[in-house]
């Protein structure tokens, strides 16, 4: 085959690799980003390798190797940068915040996010920088700063509705909605909640219907 056969041929076992990730088939995606990358190597694509290596770390980080992820996520990232795929060193440096925030360093994590948001906003990746914004929120929530907390979960509706994303704009404002609750600013907590209730009644989010009528009879039950 000629070379740029094989590297569109490399591309596509590299998406079809990530959405099987994302479909949770981890055996079927990491077949198929092993062959992608074999086709990088032997075609010397560099930056289709950092994109095969990107997501065998997530298939690692997964599985619970998480010594192994985060260092394939760092030659990621370093390779990324190297060759100038700025999208991909930044989706590689928020998959290391991401594990960094499940190991429980809140202070790495939180400086990646912020990092990410400033490298994603340059680059216009408005989905890395929704889920940064997420992943900011996460830890001040965790660490029970209130203020933060709000300030970040707009951040988050805001990133949301730049892209159009119903499903994230509810997911912020219910986040904003069991911010205030904690706080016992009902009245706030119960327009979050409302407004979040109708995005998913008119988007068909059952699941998110639901957790919203027993979030709104929580706050019916304690004002």
């Amino acid at each position: 085959k000629k070379s740029g056969d094989l590297e569109i041929q490399a591309e596509a076992l590299c998406w079809q690799g990530e959405a099987l990730i994302r479909a949770g088939e981890l055996d079927k995606g990491k077949e198929y980003l092993e062959k992608g990358l074999a086709i990088c190597d032997e075609q010397n694509d560099q930056t289709g390798r950092a994109a095969c290596m990107l997501g065998l770390a997530v298939i690692r980080k997964r599985t619970g190797e998480m010594a192994k992820a985060l260092l394939l996520l760092q030659r990621t990232a370093e390779l990324a940068q190297r060759e100038g795929a700025r999208v991909l060193e930044c989706r590689a440096m928020y998959e290391i915040a991401v594990l960094q925030f499940e190991l429980g360093d809140n202070p790495t994590a939180l400086d990646l996010y912020t990092r990410c948001i400033e490298l994603a906003e340059l680059l216009d990746a408005r989905s890395i920088a929704l889920e940064s914004y997420r992943g900011v929120g996460a830890i001040y929530i965790q660490i029970d700063d209130a203020v933060k907390s709000i300030e970040y979960a707009n951040h988050r509706v805001d990133a949301a509705r730049s892209i159009g994303s119903r499903y994230h704009e509810s997911a912020a404002l219910n986040s904003l909605g069991n911010i205030y609750y904690r706080l016992s600013d009902f009245d706030r907590a119960l327009s979050y909640y409302t407004e979040t209730l109708e995005i998913a009644i008119d988007t068909g989010r059952s699941d998110v219907e639901e957790v919203c009528l027993e979030n709104l009879g929580n706050v019916h039950r304690d004002v």
